[in-house]
């Protein structure tokens, strides 16, 4: 994992702030994860939605006026044991870019290493927006995920 993340800082991203993130996962819910990847896709697709809206609105832009950031997520399935441990290591641009005319520019996003507490992503609020479309009833696997993640907290760190 560390030759690919400084392969992408060093020759993929462009030449601005990177943040790493690692998104692990309750035991019952790494075994759903491992066996079914739409499960995995969808959370994959929600916890990024939530970090670059995070990112952007931190930058002290919006994504209404066109900022946008960017990241990259390998997936790891297995821990430093070779335990099946479905796990995200996310590098997210620490900031956002904004066009001005045909030009890009760069906002780096307002929270330093000495706020990172008040920083950091909080919890999904109970009334939040399901990734499912709308009209169709949640399959076996989004319900038993649904019932532990209202009941297991799910940990986002910053190495």
């Amino acid at each position: 994992m560390v030759e690919s993340a400084a392969h992408l800082v060093d020759h993929v991203f462009p030449e601005v702030p990177v943040r790493q993130r690692v998104l692990t996962f309750p035991f019952p819910l790494r075994f759903l994860l491992a066996n079914d990847p739409e499960a995995l896709t969808a959370t994959l697709a929600v916890v990024q939605r939530g970090i670059l809206t995070f990112v952007v609105q931190h930058s002290g832009l919006t994504v209404a006026c066109g900022a946008r950031t960017g990241a990259v997520t390998p997936i790891q399935r297995f821990g430093s044991a070779l335990n099946l441990n479905p796990h995200l290591h996310m590098l997210f641009l620490d900031g956002a870019y904004i066009l001005r005319g045909q030009r890009p520019v760069f906002h780096r996003a307002q929270c330093g290493r000495s706020s990172d507490q008040q920083c950091k992503p909080r919890r999904q609020p109970e009334n939040y927006s399901s990734p499912m479309p709308k009209g169709q009833p949640p399959g076996p696997s989004q319900r038993v995920a649904m019932r532990i993640l209202q009941s297991s907290p799910i940990v986002i760190r910053s190495p």
